[in-house]
């Protein structure tokens, strides 16, 4: 398995936008809708967007369940 590229942010660790559908196992697009929905909170940083990792752990795509 790949390791992640972590940025702190605010003392946060927080993740690239395209790490973050890797590591859910989505496209970029569904991160980006997360986000445009307020159900993924994102960061502006330069010309990168980022999630916090606390968040994307929590965070469960629309239309999955979690395990039971």
């Amino acid at each position: 398995m790949p390791s992640i590229m972590v940025v702190t942010i605010d003392n946060e660790p927080h993740v690239s936008v395209p790490e973050a559908a890797r590591m859910k196992g989505v496209t970029r697009q569904a991160i980006w809708e997360a986000c445009r929905r307020k159900r993924l909170p994102a960061i502006q940083r330069g010309r990168f967007w980022y999630v916090a990792l606390a968040e994307l752990r929590r965070w469960r795509p629309h239309g999955r369940r979690a395990a039971a």
